[in-house]
């Protein structure tokens, strides 16, 4: 039994209006989120075209089913170009723009404007090459696992689906089917392919869930002032190497000197430009497996895998010397910034915390700090006391 096609577009209608409001709902949340618009603007221009559809259904003029039809084939390069900047590829709506001039010019021509077959075979046509462009883009991707599977599955279920239009226009351009036969095959696949857009629709809401929760993790990964890693990062690497154990690693804790006298003299603004370029110096004197991150205030905590405390203090010495040979250019004046550091060794076979190894790099700057900084302390602890080693720098 052939499905009414009236009530098909109904369904497009009424399913596209439903995720109209969800994308626009997402479009005016996150408004940075450019995707959501294309995909909002996709989901308007499909609820139009069940909308459009229905009047052709109602025995309404050819132009206004060419005009429905082409609203969906812009609708599928609306979620081709979101999609594209989603993964931050390059738009690209000139190829759009040629599919949808392609099949306009079709329909210039007698032998198809006038084939109910060979019109909706040109359509059919249409939308399939932007479904594919759009089923390239996902399966070339490995970000959004989970939505982006979804979508796969939806663009899949469409295709199929269009692919099922196709042949049912072909066999009825043919005459190799009759005209009950041609409405049950393509009432079944263009249901096929409204249910698999709902679903690529879906697909690309969970995308961005998952695109929201990996900024809001980044957030709280990265120091917005100094673009070092945060606490969290750090915390995350001590518990990494931790885990491993039978190996010594190092912790180092910096505490820039008289960083309040910079507040007060030149303005918070320069005391912010001194704390980058203290990031900018230590990343650029630390090695590349070694960790930085900004505790808070003018603390920076550093994790040095598979080093020995004397060899931490050889880096930091790189670092406090690069300090001291590069001052900050504070409209003119220089501003010279140093730092006092704590080193605390650890072997993973100790079951140290965290805030343990913090404490102990804080105890060995304790008695540094009052001294005028710019030196290294490294804490050592023994069987019945606790000695520091200071070395001036």
């Amino acid at each position: 039994m052939a499905l009414d096609f009236l009530t098909l577009y109904l369904i497009i209608l009424f399913n596209f209006l439903a995720l109209s409001i969800l994308w626009g709902a997402i479009a005016f949340a996150y408004r940075t989120l450019k995707p959501a618009r294309y995909w909002l603007a996709a989901c308007v221009l499909l609820t139009a075209t069940g909308g459009t559809l229905m009047l052709v259904g109602n025995g309404e003029s050819l132009r206004l089913e060419i005009f429905g039809n082409v609203l969906s084939i812009v609708a599928i390069g609306q979620f081709s170009i979101g999609l594209r900047i989603f993964f931050g590829k390059p738009a690209r709506p000139s190829i759009t723009l040629a599919v949808v001039l392609g099949v306009v010019l079709m329909m210039v021509l007698p032998e198809i404007r006038d084939s109910v077959a060979a019109r909706n075979l040109a359509f059919s046509s249409a939308r399939i090459v932007l479904l594919v462009i759009v089923l390239v883009i996902l399966l070339d991707e490995t970000r959004y696992a989970v939505g982006r599977r979804i979508g796969i599955v939806g663009v899949s279920i469409t295709t199929l689906g269009h692919v099922g239009l196709i042949a049912g226009d072909y066999l009825m351009l043919r005459q190799i089917t009759e005209e009950d036969g041609y409405y049950l095959l393509t009432s079944y696949a263009l249901l096929a392919s409204i249910f698999g857009a709902v679903v690529w629709s879906l697909g690309f809401a969970v995308m961005t869930i998952e695109r929201l929760h990996d900024d809001v993790a980044m957030i709280a990964d990265v120091d917005d002032l100094t673009g070092l890693p945060s606490r969290r990062v750090i915390t995350r690497q001590f518990r990494s190497l931790a885990a491993a154990p039978g190996d010594v690693h190092s912790l180092l804790l910096f505490d820039l000197d008289k960083f309040k006298p910079v507040n007060d003299t030149f303005g918070h603004a320069a005391g912010d430009a001194a704390l980058r370029h203290f990031a900018t110096i230590a990343r650029q004197s630390m090695r590349e497996s070694d960790v930085i991150a900004r505790l808070g205030g003018d603390e920076f905590c550093a994790i040095l895998p598979h080093t020995r405390a004397a060899d931490a203090e050889a880096i930091a010495s790189r670092v406090l010397a690069a300090l001291q040979a590069t001052p900050v250019d504070w409209k003119g004046d220089p501003i010279h910034v140093s730092s006092s550091v704590g080193i605390a060794e650890w072997d993973t076979r100790e079951d140290a915390q965290f805030a343990v190894l913090i404490s102990r790099a804080d105890a060995a700057l304790y008695t540094i700090k009052s001294g005028g900084g710019g030196k290294i302390a490294i804490y050592e602890p023994v069987v019945t006391e606790h000695r520091l080693l200071v070395a001036s720098r």
